[in-house]
């Protein structure tokens, strides 16, 4: 036993026991306690709640087929909406809980859906000391953690927690109270609404586990580093006394050891071969012999390497070789033939080998073949720089291709030409056809732009349905124009996919280097400038940037920054003007229009926000504060008993684009215990056409349904008023006043006026006539029988306070 306990058999026991040790250190040290909803009512009870007990709309239920699985539907409210969900250790309400002051952490595995992505875990700690603060007398240790759709384990440290900042400042802890302690945990509780988002959230809890370590890793790894010490220790006195013995088996260890290195040259992959200072072969390990396609090593000894290899290559490594023999080691790298002349990629490096006293007794060659890794790194260099479902190259690859095209432009001085191709309603493509079908058209699309220029020119997908063309060579104007004409007729080519026709569009800017950009940077921005320009003014076509544009988009972003910052509680400020009945002179309602204060210049027109009506934050922001103010308002009015009929709020397009509108607007109304009947929403016929169609149509229906009235403002100036008024919900037109103020002097515009006021009672719609501002007119509508008038000849807009002064007593002054 004592010559089987070697050395060697100590140290990979050792390493063995070291290894295990390290691996298995968790299980060895860890403790966990686990909950699951088999336990509630045994070692747990389960609660929950929401925010309706502080005024908040949220509400909580519970899914009694799974003992811990609730459903929170987070509502708007004044204060922050939220609903908790907890486990209750403190079964018997003896004050006693969990203690957790030596674990480490949670681990929680849940089941989540929801609109939310942050979730508060709270673990109320009722240590005795508490009890003689005020109120509360359980102390809230809380952590904020995301959270994603689907099951996921959600790891938390116990160091994550805070105390809840709301804790202290209600108890005025001392600050040995203030901090997080865990020694009697009476309860964990899951709350949702840390990020405030509304809509349903659900959370099923599969599993809960507390985890600690009985012996901390510091104190586990310094043991086993003292147990080595130990070992090295008493290895180092056994090697001493082996050493007598040690050097009398010397030689044979040497003989062992060139046996060694022998068998690793053999069976190394790498291909090495040693040549002696004439260039003969001395030795060829089986590597080489199979990468370097050489005949078996025992004919090849002895002979000269020219017998195999000649011409460049030849000469290649005749260099290397002398060079070596002068001492220099070469490194090569490159393609080469094997002795058969089967062409390889090599990575090889050349060596001189000495003797004992120092001199080169013959070189040393060791090589790889590196064709497979070449093959592979350009296959992952291509994947980096190309699309994978167009296999066009990617907005990386594009950019770079673009920074070399300006470049050898200013050494030519020739024109660089950029076109941006922006499809048109993809979106709709997808979620009607399905992404598949989006798949086929993009590649589709890829295709046919590849087959419209030229092969100097390069074609790129630089985003989910954008594309970018580069132009180098006699790019102009005439051209870039020429080919946008070509590609929208190619684009707009019926493809079929999964048996149903897609047809596509699309929108086109182009910018000339160095005509309108500095830099493929300004090139990017200049093309995309026009881009935006075209998609403002109406998508489809092509138009190159010009300097105006950039003056345009500088004054929109000028505008959003404007609005970004002037758009507050304080400074929007509605205004109403009356509307009048022409037949009995009475005010029959109001409409509520937009202003905002500016603390220098006083009251300024929405037209000074123009580009904020289009910005989908913006307008919702705009149009909430509107109806908040306006529905204050008018709950003052009704508790003074005025009279003032319904009033109108305008809605712009974007607001609708967050699909809740009617939602959002009937709860203010419900806040203010307003009758939804007393009010009136103005919606133009943009709203119709545009992206938000579908949600406008089914916020209007939601509207109708809780007796709001829906109106059509601007009527006539649109490309589809008639439809609009077969298919859409509405109870009033109101005819914009640019037919009002020109009916009286031109016949033709008066005729439409009379038409639509006949179409509109016809239809049982009541007609509006916006901007009367002459008696004439006012006589004119008369006659036609249109029912109500609006505008200076009557009344100007005024704010809040005058409107009582205005309604009252107030009659049609050409009535």
């Amino acid at each position: 036993m004592r010559y089987l306990l070697s050395v060697e058999a100590i140290v990979v026991v050792a390493i063995t026991v070291t290894i295990i040790a390290i691996v298995c250190r968790e299980p060895l040290t860890r403790r966990t306690l686990e909950f699951t909803p088999a336990q509630r009512g045994e070692t747990f009870y389960d609660y929950s709640y929401d925010d309706s007990s502080n005024g908040g709309n949220s509400r909580v239920l519970s899914d009694r087929s799974h003992p811990l699985s609730w459903t929170c539907v987070l509502g708007p409210s004044y204060a922050w909406p939220y609903c908790g969900f907890g486990l209750l250790f403190d079964m018997r309400d003896k004050g006693r809980g969990l203690d957790l002051s030596r674990y480490d952490g949670i681990n929680l595995k849940v089941d989540y859906y929801g609109s939310g992505k942050l979730i508060r875990i709270s673990l109320k700690d009722h240590d005795p000391r508490y009890l003689r603060l005020s109120n509360p007398s359980d102390k809230a240790n809380q952590a904020i953690f995301p959270v994603r759709d689907g099951v996921q384990t959600i790891a938390l440290k116990l160091e994550d927690f805070t105390v809840a900042e709301w804790w202290k400042s209600k108890t005025k802890a001392p600050p040995d109270l203030a901090h997080p302690s865990f020694r009697n945990v009476t309860a964990m509780e899951v709350a949702t609404g840390a990020d405030g988002a509304l809509g349903p959230q659900r959370i099923r809890i599969e599993r809960i586990t507390f985890e600690r370590h009985t012996v901390a890793a510091d104190s586990w790894y310094a043991g086993i580093a003292a147990a080595w010490m130990v070992l090295i220790g008493a290895l180092m006195f056994h090697r001493r006394s082996q050493f007598v013995r040690i050097r009398s088996s010397a030689d044979a260890a040497v003989r062992e050891n060139e046996r060694l290195y022998r068998t690793i040259l053999q069976t190394s992959t790498d291909c090495i071969v040693l040549f002696d200072a004439e260039g003969r072969f001395e030795f060829v390990n089986s590597a080489a012999v199979r990468a370097l396609e050489l005949p078996p090593a025992d004919e090849i000894r002895g002979r000269h390497w020219t017998e195999f290899w000649s011409g460049e290559v030849g000469i290649a490594i005749g260099n290397a070789i002398r060079r070596a023999i002068e001492g220099e080691p070469v490194r090569l790298h490159g393609r080469g033939p094997t002795a058969r002349g089967t062409n390889r990629w090599w990575d090889a490096v050349t060596l001189p080998f000495h003797d004992e006293a120092g001199s080169v007794k013959g070189v040393l060659s060791v090589s790889r073949d590196v064709t497979r890794e070449r093959e592979r790194s350009q296959e992952l260099k291509w994947a980096s720089e190309h699309d994978p479902l167009t296999r066009l190259p990617n907005r990386r690859a594009f950019q770079a291709r673009l920074e070399a095209a300006t470049l050898r432009a200013r050494k030519t001085g020739e024109q660089v030409g950029l076109l941006l191709i922006d499809l048109d309603h993809f979106k709709h493509v997808n979620d009607t056809l399905g992404h598949s079908a989006g798949d086929d058209l993009l590649t589709a699309v890829s295709d046919r732009l590849r087959n419209c220029v030229r092969d100097e020119d390069s074609v790129a997908r630089i985003g989910g349905d954008e594309f970018a063309i580069i132009i180098e060579r006699d790019a102009t104007k005439e051209m870039l124009l020429s080919i946008g004409k070509l590609l929208l007729a190619r684009i707009q080519e019926p493809l079929r996919t999964q048996g149903r026709a897609v047809s596509a569009s699309a929108s086109i800017g182009g910018a000339l280097f160095p005509t309108n950009a500095v830099s493929a940077g300004d090139l990017f921005k200049s093309a995309d400038t026009a881009l935006y320009a075209l998609k403002h003014d109406g998508r489809g076509g092509t138009r190159l940037f010009d300097s105006y544009m950039l003056e345009e988009a500088k004054r929109s972003a000028s505008q959003l920054r404007l609005a970004r910052g002037a758009v507050t509680d304080r400074t929007v400020v509605p205004v109403y003007q009356p509307k009048f009945g022409i037949e009995h002179g009475r005010v029959v309602g109001l409409e509520a229009l937009l202003r905002w204060r500016d603390p220098r210049r006083g009251l300024q027109l929405p037209r000074t926000l123009e580009e904020a009506f289009g910005d989908y934050e913006l307008a919702a922001k705009i149009g909430e504060l509107m109806q908040k103010k306006v529905a204050c308002d008018a709950r003052k009015w009704i508790e003074s008993g005025l009279d003032f009929g319904r009033v109108a709020i305008n809605a712009a397009p974007a607001e609708f684009l967050r699909d809740d509108y009617a939602e959002c607007f009937l709860s203010v109304l419900q806040r203010h215990d307003l009758s939804p009947d007393r009010f009136e929403v103005e919606v133009t016929e943009h709203a119709f056409i545009g992206r938000a169609a579908g949600y406008v149509a089914r916020a209007l229906a939601a509207l109708k349904e809780a007796n709001v009235s829906i109106s059509l403002d601007d009527f006539g100036t649109g490309s589809s008023s008639l439809s609009h008024l077969r298919d859409f919900p509405v109870d009033t037109v109101k005819i914009d006043m640019s037919f009002i103020q020109q009916m009286t002097g031109n016949d033709e515009i008066a005729a439409i006026v009379t038409a639509v006021v006949r179409l509109a009672r016809s239809l049982s719609i009541d007609v509006i006539a916006e901007g009367v501002e002459t008696t004439d007119q006012l006589e004119l509508l008369r006659a036609m029988g249109c029912d109500i008038a609006q505008g200076h000849l009557f009344a100007e807009a005024v704010e809040a306070g005058a409107v009582p002064g205005l309604v009252r007593p107030r009659k049609m002054a050409a009535a």
